[in-house]
């Protein structure tokens, strides 16, 4: 039994634990709030910054070992921030991290983003996707556009060579030519912010890409790169990524890559302003022959014409301009009275016209009109699948490609193959994409393995 003091000692303490628990704040998750755009996209895994998101699970490239799970990519914390790791739970095989919009089509305006992560610190087989543009049916190109991608690309050491990391701003015109043929690329060196923040300007035949050090445009500009012309690519249905990846080039060790984070911190899209298109200044007067009521104000008549006595009258001539009453018939030229009784009437034939110097044009077009171009149909492409020992084989056929080679994509790898529309593959995936393209199309995607 405690005694009286001991028992109001444990009492106080009890109290003062309670107050502490009831004075000590709890703390509140913060939702994002972000209004919602227009058009989100597809309900995905989150909601984040006005869209809808996905965490990638399906397998492919650019992984080396194409493995990706969608728990290396948080859901927004408290902060509204989205933090992708890579994973390496046995020890021998890195797992990649990617999410993505669910809405497809973005098209030109700015894009920005705002990245947590000292890129001095990375693997050297690690490479930092960041936020990029893709559109797998937009060959050969795909509307590729890349932000702020970092890498040293396996380190160099095949090749005899120290690769620094680096990152770059570009775009890609034809990826099946491979980096430094088929792409546009700015490259410089990173620095050791911790916080960086990149914008892209995209308008017709023009890029424009800034680096800035810190949160938001107020920092140091690190790099802006202008990239315009032809090439630059047109919207599609360009879907917006972030990834982060193993590379087993260049001599480095991709199993063996250890866990590494980026937190994205921020996003933001904003389309361009549609502007209505303004009225010519140069537009030609109406002719001097069109209906009177066409226009407000009626044309002053020939001074070889008999005036009327009211301005609703017809002219005279029956075969010059239409009435102004369409329901009132034009008197006859023999009885037509006019202000001037010594004057005769004209006769239709010698009528005036309101332009008498200037013939009335010709209702045939003087060229004739250009004969339409016939589209090419699209490309066909079907799978047929076989399975032995866990190895997927696949045959491929297909129709309608144009050109003596084409473009075989199985899980984003390209390898040009000839257009003899039937090709034999295999995957070790079982579900393997597939899809042809030529020089300016590219088939649906099929899926392989099953």
């Amino acid at each position: 039994m405690l005694r009286r003091p001991a028992l109001r000692s444990a009492l106080s303490g009890v109290l003062a634990a309670l107050l502490l628990a009831v004075s000590v704040p709890t703390p509140v998750v913060a939702a994002d709030t972000t209004p919602m755009a227009a058009v989100p996209g597809p309900v995905g895994d989150f909601a984040w910054k006005g869209l809808n998101w996905e965490k990638r699970w399906w397998s492919g490239a650019p992984n080396y070992n194409k493995q990706f799970d969608p728990a290396n990519v948080s859901s927004p914390d408290a902060d509204g921030h989205v933090t992708m790791t890579l994973s390496n739970p046995t020890g021998a095989a890195t797992i990649g991290a990617e999410f993505n919009t669910t809405r497809h089509g973005f098209g030109y305006g700015t894009y920005s983003t705002t990245i947590e992560k000292d890129l001095t610190t990375l693997q050297k087989e690690v490479v930092w996707g960041c936020l990029f543009t893709y559109d797998p049916a937009v060959a050969p190109g795909y509307n590729e556009m890349d932000l702020c991608e970092a890498s040293s690309w396996g380190g160099g050491s095949n090749y005899g060579q120290v690769w620094p990391i680096t990152q770059g701003h570009g775009y890609w015109f034809d990826a099946s030519k491979g980096p430094g043929v088929g792409n546009d690329t700015a490259i410089f060196g990173v620095t050791d912010h911790p916080i960086l923040t990149h914008r892209l300007v995209w308008e017709p035949d023009r890029l424009t890409f800034e680096t800035f050090a810190g949160e938001g445009y107020g920092g140091p500009l690190l790099k802006r790169t202008v990239m315009q012309g032809p090439n630059v690519p047109e919207p599609a249905r360009e879907t917006i990524h972030f990834n982060l990846w193993v590379t087993d080039g260049g001599g480095g060790d991709p199993a063996a890559v250890k866990p590494e984070k980026v937190v994205v911190r921020d996003f933001s899209f904003t389309p361009a302003p549609v502007t209505a298109p303004t009225p010519s200044p140069t537009a030609p007067a109406p002719s001097p022959s069109a209906s009177p009521s066409a226009t407000p104000t009626k044309p002053a008549p020939s001074p070889s014409a008999s005036p009327t006595a009211a301005p609703t009258r017809p002219a005279p001539s029956p075969s010059a301009s239409p009435t102004a009453a369409p329901t009132r018939p034009a008197p006859s030229p023999s009885a037509s009275p006019t202000l001037a009784p010594t004057k005769p009437a004209p006769s239709p034939s010698a009528s005036p016209t309101l332009a008498p110097t200037k013939p009335a044009p010709s209702p045939t077009p003087t060229k004739p009109l250009p004969k339409p171009t016939v589209q090419p149909k699209a490309i066909t492409l079907a799978a047929r699948n076989t399975t032995a020992h866990r190895l997927y084989a696949t045959t491929l056929t297909w129709s309608r490609a144009q050109g003596s080679t084409v473009t075989l994509v199985a899980d984003g790898s390209r390898r040009p193959v000839v257009n003899s529309g039937r090709v034999a593959t295999s995957s070790k995936s079982p579900s393997a994409r597939y899809q042809i393209c030529d020089a300016s199309r590219c088939s649906p995607i099929v899926l392989g393995g099953r």
